[in-house]
């Protein structure tokens, strides 16, 4: 009894810890919960999320299994397997999972039905399953559930599915749904672009510009959206509004704005000052590093890469790597890139 009620502590500590985004001292509570008592499934379940979130999915999968292993119904095991197979690219094998899971919980329908529907349709998605992707955001759709982003996903879904007109009355029915908001028509831009059809994106780009610009974030917004029609100095204008108030993804896209117009020096004016700030960022690091590039100068901006890197920000050290490599290329030095 009293390993149990360790057991039960350290869970409950490890979930704290979940929640506040401390992943690994959630995981080694989830596994010293296992330790002290491992015939518990929601314990190897936690652990298993911990995992997922940690980018350790093969890890996951085999927590997963051991919860099944003792509750062969567990929903949220299913759940979780279906979410490690799609951080391993095993989107057939998600598929499955996710239809176990459904198949196995409450049959009124709620929150985890829905969660469980919309992972399975991006499963489907990407394992070309397009027909059953569709059918499946139609199913969201209808029960009324985040009905803008379904239309969305099920948008892309038919693009992917070469039912274009569709695809496009999907992404107007989204933007229907919140005609408002710029970060919409940027995401459908970005989507169609991606997929091939940049200028069937651009009047959703256009769209956009009807909406009025009333605060620091939405100016930020309107200008990344004539950045992308490739109207700069309309784009500076807006932006250096939004920036004087001190907005720092403003600042930043006025200095890549300077940077595409070769104002380098003005570029590296607001770099250096969102780096002397309290919320330096690697990413302003290789963008310093990028402007520096441009004009040859190739030790600066290794500089720039190495204070990067040195932040150990793992959504930023691909691009701080890849940028290093190829100054080392530019350099000639093609062993070190």
């Amino acid at each position: 009894a009293g390993c149990v009620d360790a057991a039960g502590q350290s869970n409950r500590q490890g979930m704290e810890k979940y929640q506040a985004g401390e992943y690994v001292e959630a995981s080694r509570l989830f596994g010293q919960a296992i330790s002290q008592d491992n015939d518990e499934a929601e314990y190897y379940v936690n652990q298993g999320m911990a995992d997922i979130q940690l980018h350790q999915c093969k890890e996951a999968k085999e927590s997963f299994q051991k919860a099944l292993d003792l509750e062969n119904d567990y929903v949220l095991a299913y759940r979780g397997m279906g979410l490690a197979c799609m951080g391993l690219g095993e989107y057939e094998d998600a598929v499955g999972y996710f239809n176990q899971a459904i198949a196995n919980a409450d049959r009124t329908i709620g929150d985890l039905d829905y969660d469980l529907i919309g992972y399975r349709a991006e499963a489907e998605t990407k394992a070309g399953q397009y027909e059953d992707a569709i059918a499946s955001y139609t199913q969201l759709i209808d029960l009324d559930v985040d009905r803008t982003g379904h239309y969305m996903k099920r948008g892309i879904a038919r693009v992917k599915n070469n039912q274009m007109d569709l695809a496009l009355a999907d992404f107007q029915s989204a933007v229907s749904e919140d005609s408002d908001h710029y970060a919409l028509y940027l995401e459908i831009y970005q989507s169609l672009k991606n997929m091939g059809y940049p200028d069937e994106g651009r009047t959703f780009l256009n769209q956009a510009l009807e909406i009025e610009a009333k605060t620091d974030e939405e100016r930020t917004m309107r200008g990344q959206v004539l950045v992308l029609l490739d109207r700069r100095e309309e784009a500076v204008e807006v932006l250096e509004q939004a920036a004087e108030s001190g907005c720092e993804e403003a600042n930043f896209m006025l200095a890549r704005c300077y940077e595409d117009m070769e104002r380098y020096s003005d570029a590296e004016m607001i770099y250096q000052r969102l780096l002397a700030g309290e919320n330096d960022s690697a990413m302003v690091y290789n963008q310093l590093a990028i402007c520096k590039m441009k004009q040859g100068d190739y030790e600066k901006a290794l500089t720039m890469i190495a204070q990067g890197i040195s932040m150990e920000d793992i959504d930023a050290l691909s691009d701080l790597y890849w940028n290093e490599a190829m100054v080392y290329e530019a350099e000639g030095d093609y062993i070190q890139a």
